[in-house]
């Protein structure tokens, strides 16, 4: 809510923002690209493409976009600075000018007057009724051009400092108040590629202006004339549209270098086809994939048709020419799409590489130090891979030299502390009694290997994050030393124990106090249990702190920012798995198979097993008669004959007899089943009607959270790895599935 006059902002997105009262009622239409928020001088500022109005507190437009004004300050006295085509002056509250616009530059108002300064460089003072007074200096020259670019008909990019990239002339005088954050080379049309300082890409004119509102969320690169580009997908209300881990959805099209589009935004991915040859793209959407061509052309291809290669798709040369008739969009049957359901999954592999990543970086930082002891030590516990917690203090050493017991620990980290840093900094009564190197409770590990050497066996362990470590547990990932480790660190650990087994006892190693300090293994209790994985000590709430309480805020205060990054969602990965709640007639769909709610027979009958029948022919039922009736519960396939359909998967759903009689198991099955039938077969498209709602009255809502349950089991296990599509009849039925998948994460309003 603005601060005087009550109004709210309404954002519904990009270039959709506008003003409503306290009651809801509109009074800026949500086609503007901000609204700011102030209204301490009686107006409201709105903005669209860098131009500046004005609405009054009774919801009246006073200063309309067509003035052209690029800043708009606050008023005082009934007028206000403004700027328009490079220059500044003095406006009334309606917009009317009350001094020339013939001023470089006109500070904020202080001390009842403006400091301004002339375009002959004069310095002066700006009065409410716009008389200037000047004070007989020049101002000093302004900041220089630092780089200036290629000229063209008398004007050329540059960039100034503290503003970003500009257009100047010839004299090299700003020809606009555009600005850039960045600008690219002319293209062969005449206009430049250019970066905003919001991030967005987009086309400029020859003088720096942007080419209409045709902004995109990735940058234009032109081969030959062409760029992919993309933009947030915006729901039917306008808002942006984002994945379950909340990263925006996208679509895609193709470009051309004069801001016309050679392809719409309506595909859900673009790239070359072939990354060698770039002649062509590939692109896909939720029914067909596509091969889009420099000349305009597109060819239609099924999902059948595709190969993958990583973690992308392509169509391979032999299916070049094996696609679909040129008119399929005229073929193709639409249904009203009502919903989707997107899947994510844990992506190990972006986990891994991302781990790596992290442990390569600053070398420097890592130390070596060690723990020897001859407790037993359950070897098959520190099996190569696995992550554990230190679970207690941990005192170690790097000065340790040839070990003396049977076990020594080799702990590789970066945020050890020695604890005289950390006693010099506390009261005496706060001090922990213990020496060298610590290594806090909550300080994770991975083993990355286990050696053996002359008497000694050698455990190296490698710190990793605490949260990379419960995500890490979390899915049952066994890491590997090569994925996690600097540069040859087994190698390392080797040479260090040969080189420090041939060297001299070191005073340490023959300490009582430290082998005492030392004998405990890492990550194993006094007990010999495991330590769990777990990011707090158990303190109870009203106890005094202790030593080791100050300690652990110490240590999180002096390491802050070693956990940051690890959230899970940044490697969740979205795939091409849905859910798709549409509106429309089962039989024409394309689709890799459509499921026949069918009886027992399998010989047809009414609803949409009738339905199917005609529209498949008698040979469907010819089939059928072979295949000798299916068991409530259970699915078996056929042809599709005369469907869009490559297949027809009947199952047989059960009879509504209150909902003790094992319904909803029987009901699941059917899903389960079917899906199962489509991933043994290689399917990607399975569409289901509304099973057992009909003549069997099954109630249509527990029926649609029994589907929507069963379904998403066997995607989350990927039990099937395609598409589903749940057809209803009406949008009555569809607009159950809807209700409850809004109630589910991951939902994604069409």
């Amino acid at each position: 809510m603005l601060k005087r006059s009550g109004f709210v902002i309404v954002d519904k997105g990009e270039h959709c923002v506008g003003l409503a009262d306290k009651e809801g009622k509109e009074i800026l239409p949500p086609e503007y690209d901000s609204v700011l928020d102030f209204d301490e001088d009686g107006y409201v500022r709105f903005l669209r493409g860098g131009v500046y109005g004005t609405v009054d507190l009774q919801g009246n437009i006073v200063i309309p976009l067509t003035l052209g004004l690029t800043h708009l300050g606050v008023f005082h006295e009934g007028t206000a600075r403004a700027r328009k085509n490079c220059k500044w002056g003095l406006v009334s509250e309606s917009g009317n000018e009350v001094c020339e616009f013939r001023f470089s530059q006109i500070n904020a108002y202080y001390n009842k007057r403006y400091k301004a300064t002339c375009l002959d460089g004069t310095v002066g003072y700006l009065t409410e009724d716009g008389t200037f007074t000047p004070t007989g200096r020049k101002a000093r020259p302004s900041p220089r051009l630092s780089e200036i670019g290629e000229y063209h008909d008398g004007i050329a990019p540059a960039y100034l400092a503290r503003v970003g990239w500009v257009f100047i002339d010839e004299e090299q005088n700003r020809v606009n108040d555009a600005a850039y954050l960045r600008i690219g080379k002319r293209l062969g049309s005449g206009l430049y590629p250019v970066c905003k300082a919001s991030g967005q890409y987009g086309l400029a004119r020859g003088d720096g202006t942007p080419l209409g509102n045709e902004w995109f969320n990735t940058p234009l690169r032109f081969v030959g004339g062409l760029s992919p580009c993309t933009r947030i997908r915006r729901d039917k209300e306008g808002k942006e549209m984002r994945k379950s881990n909340g990263l925006p959805i996208l679509v895609y099209g193709i470009l051309k270098d004069n801001g016309t589009f050679l392809f719409p935004l309506a595909y859900r991915t673009i790239y070359w086809n072939n990354r060698l040859e770039k002649d062509c793209w590939y692109a896909e959407d939720d029914e067909y994939c596509y091969l889009l061509f420099p000349d305009g052309t597109r060819r239609t291809y099924p999902w059948g048709s595709t190969k993958r290669k990583g973690w992308y798709r392509y169509i391979p040369p032999e299916q070049l020419n094996n696609y679909l008739a040129d008119d399929v969009d005229n073929l193709r049957y639409t249904p009203e799409v009502v919903c989707l359901l997107r899947f994510s999954r844990f992506d190990p592999k972006a986990f891994e590489d991302y781990l790596a990543s992290k442990t390569r970086e600053g070398k420097k930082e890592w130390t070596y130090s060690y723990r020897d002891t001859d407790q037993p030590v359950d070897l098959g516990f520190y099996q190569q891979g696995r992550v554990l917690q230190a679970g207690v203090f941990l005192q170690c050493s790097p000065m340790l030299l040839r070990p003396m017991h049977k076990t020594r620990f080799l702990l590789v980290t970066r945020h050890a502390l020695r604890a005289s840093v950390y006693n010099e900094q506390v009261p005496r009564e706060l001090a922990i009694p213990l020496s060298g190197i610590l290594v806090h409770p909550h300080t994770c590990f991975t083993v990355v290997d286990v050696q053996s050497y002359l008497r000694t066996v050698q455990i190296v362990l490698l710190e990793m994050p605490y949260q990379a470590a419960v995500i890490a547990l979390r899915h049952g990932l066994r890491l590997q030393a090569g994925p996690v480790t600097t540069a040859n660190l087994q190698i390392d650990a080797k040479h260090d124990l040969a080189r420090k087994s041939a060297q001299g006892v070191h005073g340490n190693s023959l300490s009582p106090s430290w082998e005492q300090a030392m004998s405990q293994p890492v990550g194993i209790d006094p007990e010999g249990k495991p330590y769990p994985v777990k990011d707090r000590l158990g303190r109870e709430t009203g106890k005094p702190q202790t030593p080791a309480d100050i300690f652990l805020d110490f240590f999180s205060t002096k390491f802050k920012g070693a956990e940051e990054g690890w959230e899970e969602t940044k490697f969740m990965k979205t795939d091409s798995r849905l859910i798709k709640v549409v509106v429309g007639d089962i039989t024409r769909l394309n689709v890799d198979a459509i499921v026949n709610a069918a009886n027992n027979s399998l010989l047809g009958g009414g609803g949409v097993d009738g339905a199917i029948h005609r529209a498949a022919g008698k040979g469907l039922l010819e089939e059928c008669r072979a295949l000798g009736g299916c068991p409530t519960g259970q699915s078996k396939m056929t042809r599709a004959y005369n469907l869009p359909s490559n297949h027809v998967i009947h199952t047989v759903g059960p009879v509504w007899h209150g909902g003790s009689h094992g319904e909803a198991e029987l009901l699941s099955s059917c899903y389960e089943t079917a899906l199962r039938l489509a991933e043994e077969n290689k399917l990607q498209s399975v569409a289901f009607p509304c099973i057992s709602t009909g003549v069997y009255g099954y109630p249509k809502q527990e029926a649609a959270r029994v589907a929507l349950a069963a379904i998403s089991r066997c995607l989350m296990e990927e039990k099937y790895k395609g598409s589903v599509i749940l057809c209803c009849f009406s949008r009555e039925d569809a607009k159950v599935y809807e209700d409850i998948i809004q109630e589910q994460a991951g939902v994604t309003p069409v």
